[in-house]
């Protein structure tokens, strides 16, 4: 045992630092030098912009912060319809819906859409009609999430279409901050905001998703945002302006809400904001299992959205070089460099197995040096993750790893079409749809 973490720790001596310093020519050498250039590629590609994000922040902060919206003096608020689609969420609807009527923005209504539900979400959202505020719609029976968005998006009377999942708790003050790029910019479709994490403090799951958020998700879209690469702004925190969405016909009933919509929006000419200044907090999922069982869906609805029914973005001539910049990126970082460094792996491990180990020992403290960067970045940009999360450090590389091959199963399932039905879209609507 002491053997082994004299030579784990090892990589953190100076003298072996040194060395290995010494022996990279030969490392170099011993390897295919465009496997070289892909490697240093992928890690510019992910190191670089959190850096230069926290640089610009200290600089400019306004890039990352755009002005709220104030209305002038004796003017009118502009009116926010918020639409909640919800699925047995008797839980928390309540405390999702309290939270919006409670953030501090006067002009707003809010429109519940039941999906269905088998317990006591729809009476208990209804508690809150008497607020002349809320107002509840019951589809009756399950159709999926795209459907009752739909129904809430035409019951709307708002200019601007607040999207909320029932399981999520909006913070005060963030209407003013989405509402800034809309009103100030005529060619902004969407904004969106930080997403933080309501349950860290439940188990190590939802504390590793908490760190996750923070610097694989807000980090990467506020960098996004300014150079008008945003690729995502997520269903279940968006700002919309209504007749842009409109216009597309709404979401596709068959496939998820987010990724779609965003990719049409990018397709029809609107430009999509983030801003920091807005911030809902989010349930994520409570166990390993959840967990899996979200990023499975994630990943299939990568495939099936950004690869095939939206692939063409990747054609400049048709929708801009923006937009095939967007698509490129998501199938070199998504699909080409995991699955180039996995290969890597296993050929250093069928050809050099000596210096296998002490390769990925390297690779581990190199990852665990660049993530406590990005961590300390996110923190000082969104306030998150907590602090006592830097405790976890060391194991979040294999967390990440244990996530990476309920990706590549999934993405591998859905390339092939094995199971590729939308789980959460019923039958009779899946039947109706297009399979892309």
């Amino acid at each position: 045992m002491l053997g082994f973490l004299e030579y784990f720790f090892g990589a953190l001596n100076p003298l072996s630092v040194l060395r290995s310093i010494e022996a990279l020519p030969l490392l170099l050498g011993s390897l295919n030098y465009w496997v070289w250039l892909v490697l240093i590629a992928g890690l510019v590609r992910v190191q670089v912009p959190p850096v230069a994000v926290w640089l610009l922040s200290v600089w400019r902060p306004q890039l990352f912060l755009p002005d709220p919206f104030a209305a002038p003096r004796g003017g009118k608020l502009p009116l926010v319809s918020v639409v909640i689609a919800a699925r047995n969420e008797a839980e928390r609807i309540e405390g999702t819906v309290r939270s919006v009527l409670e953030c501090g923005y006067a002009n707003l209504e809010v429109i519940v859409v039941d999906d269905g539900s088998a317990d006591l979400t729809v009476i208990r959202a209804r508690r809150f009609e008497r607020t002349g505020r809320v107002r509840v719609l019951a589809l009756g029976r399950h159709c999926g999430k795209p459907t009752a968005l739909n129904r809430g998006l035409e019951s709307a009377r708002g200019d601007y279409v607040l999207i909320l999942d029932a399981d999520t708790e909006l913070q005060t003050g963030s209407i003013p901050f989405l509402l800034g790029p809309l009103v100030h910019d005529p060619d902004c479709g969407a904004v969106t905001g930080v997403v933080r994490v309501r349950n860290a403090n439940e188990a190590l799951v939802t504390a590793f998703q908490e760190c996750e958020y923070a610097s694989s998700v807000s980090i990467p879209r506020s960098w996004r945002s300014n150079l008008g690469l945003m690729s995502i702004v997520p269903g279940g925190f968006g700002l919309f302006r209504a007749e842009a969405v409109r216009r597309l016909g709404g979401f596709d009933t068959g496939l998820g809400d987010d990724t779609d919509i965003t990719l049409r929006l990018r397709k029809a000419g609107w430009r999509l904001a983030f801003t920091t200044g807005a911030t809902v907090w989010a349930a994520v999922p409570r166990t390993w299992r959840g967990l899996f069982r979200q990023r499975r869906r994630w990943e299939r609805n990568m495939v099936k959205i950004r690869l095939r029914k939206q692939g063409d973005l990747l054609l400049p001539w048709r929708y801009g070089w923006r937009n095939s910049l967007v698509a490129l990126d998501t199938l070199i970082v998504r699909v080409f460099m995991p699955w180039l460094y996995f290969s890597a792996a296993i050929w250093l491990l069928a050809t050099a197995p000596l210096s296998t180990p002490v390769l990925l020992t390297s690779f581990y403290w190199l990852s665990l040096f660049f993530t406590l960067i990005k961590l300390l970045i996110a923190y000082d940009i969104t306030a998150s993750p907590q602090p006592r999360r830097f405790l976890m450090l060391p194991l979040i590389p294999f967390m990440r790893l244990m996530l990476r091959i309920v990706v590549f199963h999934a993405q591998v399932s859905e390339m092939l079409r094995i199971g590729s039905r939308h789980p959460y879209v019923p039958e009779r609507i899946w039947r109706e749809t297009p399979h892309w």
